[in-house]
C-alpha cells in the first residue's frame, strides 16, 4: 500500500514543481511599473516603444538646426517615470515630424558642472520626470516637472511651431490596461441635455397622460368678449 501511494504521488510532484517553475518564468516578478525597481527599458516595457531612447540626435544639434524640442527627464529605476513613459510615447506619435524629443537618464547629468545651452544638465532641475519645450531660437517656453500635463505640452508645441498636433488633440487621459501598460485615451465627451417644452399647467393630465384643455375650445371667450369661432374672420 505504501509503494502504491507512493508512486501516485511522484508523478502529481513532479507536475506540480513543473508547473511553479513554469509559472514563475513567465509571470513578470520583477516588472512593477508602480515600484522604484530597474526592469530594463522603461519605453519598450510600459510604453511599448523602445525606439524612444537613445534618442536620434543630440541637443546640441537639434538648437544648431533651430528645431522645436521636447527635452525629457526620467530614471528607468523609477515609479514615476515608468508611468509617464506613455506621455512620452504620444508625444512621438503627435509631434514625430515636427519636433525632437530626446529623452534622457539624469544619472549622468549629476554632480557634474553644466556647460552652457547645449548641455541638458543646464535644463534639469533635479526632479524627474521633467519636461522642457524649447523653441526654434533656443529659449524655453515651458519647464515643468511631475506628471506634466500632456495638454499643456501639446499647447506649447503648437505656440512654437504654429501647428496642431497631427492626431486627436483630446487625448489627454491615462487608463491602466495592465499591470504593465497603460495608454492615452480619449477625454469623456460631456452631452448637453435637449430642452423639453413645456406644457401649460391649466392644461390637466387626462388618464393616457396627455394634456387636454379643460373646456372645449369652441366656447371659451376671448380677450374681447366674444366666443372663440364668432372672432375668426370669415372666408369667402
Amino acid at each position: 500500500m505504501p509503494r502504491t501511494l507512493a508512486r501516485l504521488l511522484k508523478p502529481l510532484a513532479a507536475l506540480a514543481l513543473s508547473l511553479v517553475l513554469v509559472l514563475g518564468l513567465a509571470a513578470p516578478s520583477q516588472a512593477a511599473r508602480d515600484t522604484n525597481s530597474y526592469d530594463g527599458n522603461i519605453y519598450a516595457l510600459y510604453a511599448g516603444n523602445g525606439s524612444l531612447v537613445p534618442p536620434r540626435t543630440t541637443l546640441s544639434q537639434a538648437l544648431d538646426e533651430h528645431r522645436a524640442i521636447v527635452l525629457g527627464f526620467f530614471l528607468d529605476d523609477s515609479a514615476a517615470s515608468k508611468q509617464y513613459a506613455v506621455v512620452f510615447n504620444e508625444l512621438q506619435r503627435l509631434w514625430g515630424r515636427s519636433a525632437e524629443l530626446i529623452l534622457l537618464q539624469t544619472d549622468p547629468l549629476q554632480n557634474r558642472e553644466t556647460h552652457g545651452p547645449s548641455d541638458p544638465a543646464s535644463y534639469w532641475s533635479g526632479v524627474i520626470p521633467q519636461v522642457v519645450v524649447i523653441n526654434n531660437d533656443g529659449k524655453v517656453v515651458l519647464d515643468e516637472s511631475g506628471p506634466v500635463s500632456i495638454d499643456a505640452i501639446n499647447e506649447a508645441l503648437s505656440q512654437v511651431t504654429g501647428l496642431r498636433p497631427q492626431g486627436d488633440v483630446k487625448l489627454s487621459l491615462n487608463r491602466e490596461v495592465n499591470e504593465l501598460n497603460s495608454e492615452i485615451v480619449p477625454a469623456p465627451r460631456v452631452s448637453a441635455k435637449r430642452p423639453t417644452a413645456s406644457v401649460p399647467s391649466e392644461y390637466p393630465l387626462s388618464t393616457t397622460g396627455e394634456r387636454r384643455p379643460s373646456a372645449p375650445l369652441a366656447t371659451s371667450p376671448s380677450a374681447s368678449g366674444c366666443p372663440w369661432r364668432s372672432c375668426m374672420p370669415s372666408v369667402s
